[in-house]
């Protein structure tokens, strides 16, 4: 998937090319239909082997560089969008740090701040849309933790002020299958569902309830 909240494509399963694109009000259009069909895509290089541009039928899409760095600071388009991207110190792994879409003009539609654990994994993830609907389902932060194996085991979803929005918690076995997953939305009731695998990883059981998730001291 190649897709940002300015424009982008993605291929389906099936061999075919569908494209999306956001109107100024972020209203998503889907434009061909799922018939398979051959569309073009050209795709050019710089003298380091670094993508330069891409064309195809949405249009034109060059890759900005600083230097020689290999990571994009930015991609445009030729309609007049714009995706930015900062990135931690090379020191701390050099991992994406924010990705911000912007319309024609500078506008932001969305901006996507990340943090990394010790090991890269995300710890954070917060996003901003200035102009969708200030403080709707828009925007949001979530805290992030994994086990040892870099399974996710818990998201912790906050509006943009703090406000607790929603929880997620996740348990699996020693096969790396998921045997537990707790939501729970703020204002409604939490839901829980358990699943129980054979020795070849596939399902044999699905259940409610489980466990019940408890932070802070008793």
């Amino acid at each position: 998937q190649l897709c940002s909240q300015g424009f982008g494509f993605y291929f389906q399963s099936s061999g075919s090319k569908r494209a999306i694109i956001f109107s100024r009000l972020i209203n998503k259009v889907d434009l061909p239909s799922d018939t398979p069909r051959v569309l073009s895509l050209t795709r050019t290089s710089d003298a380091l082997g670094r993508i330069a541009s891409m064309i195809d039928p949405l249009g034109t899409f060059t890759w900005n560089y600083t230097g020689t760095d290999p990571r994009p600071g930015s991609i445009s388009h030729s309609g007049g969008f714009d995706t930015e991207f900062t990135y931690d110190p090379l020191a701390s792994g050099g991992h994406l740090a924010t990705l911000t879409s912007k319309l024609p003009g500078g506008a932001t539609i969305a901006k996507h701040s990340y943090t990394r654990d010790t090991l890269g994994q995300i710890a954070t993830w917060k996003r901003e849309a200035p102009l969708a609907n200030p403080g709707t389902t828009h925007q949001y932060q979530w805290t992030l933790a994994h086990d040892f194996s870099g399974q996710l085991t818990s998201v912790i979803e906050k509006d943009l002020s703090g406000g607790l929005r929603a929880s997620h918690a996740f348990a699996y076995d020693a096969a790396n299958n998921r045997t537990s997953a707790f939501s729970a939305q703020a204002g409604a009731t939490a839901k829980a569902m358990t699943a129980a695998h054979n020795n070849m990883n596939q399902i044999t059981t699905l259940g409610g309830g489980g466990k019940t998730r408890v932070a802070g001291s008793l």
